[in-house]
């Protein structure tokens, strides 16, 4: 019988674009939910989630790739934007608008952010989850 630790870790090895297309869904609708719950900073984590997953679906389109690498197993989403080559297309100047919100929603979502409960209030929650729809769409469009 396999470990739960090898187990895992092979389940990861087969990370697809279907299954984070599917993981994006999901994650945006406990954003939605946590953010209706006043749970701030629950909402933002969550939303993060979204635009991560997009961006590792964007590698794999754009790449050609079925499988996720482990090299992409990372959370930055800066990192992520340039490992998918979006950066070019994110500075055009038609893309003025996912490109602000990008910048904003890098500065502000990392993981670490699951450790400061309470750090968020509605306002910026609310503010995250827009930005984070206009990447969200721009990205959709782009896988």
């Amino acid at each position: 019988m396999r470990s739960p630790v090898k187990r895992r870790h092979a389940e990861r090895e087969t990370i697809r674009k279907g299954g984070l297309l599917q993981a994006h869904e999901e994650w945006l609708k406990d954003a939605l939910v946590l953010l209706r719950g006043g749970r701030w900073s629950g909402a933002i984590y969550m939303a993060g989630y979204v635009i991560e997953c997009l961006l590792k679906a964007a590698i794999l389109s754009r790449l050609g790739l079925s499988v996720l690498p482990s090299k992409y197993w990372h959370h930055d989403l800066e990192r992520l934007v340039d490992d998918a080559h979006l950066g070019r297309e994110l500075e055009a100047r038609t893309s003025a608008e996912a490109e602000k919100c990008m910048a904003l929603l890098s500065g502000v979502w990392d993981v670490s952010i699951r450790y400061q409960s309470g750090a968020h209030g509605q306002r910026g929650a609310e503010a995250f989850l827009r930005r984070m729809e206009v990447v969200r769409r721009w990205l959709l469009a782009r896988i």
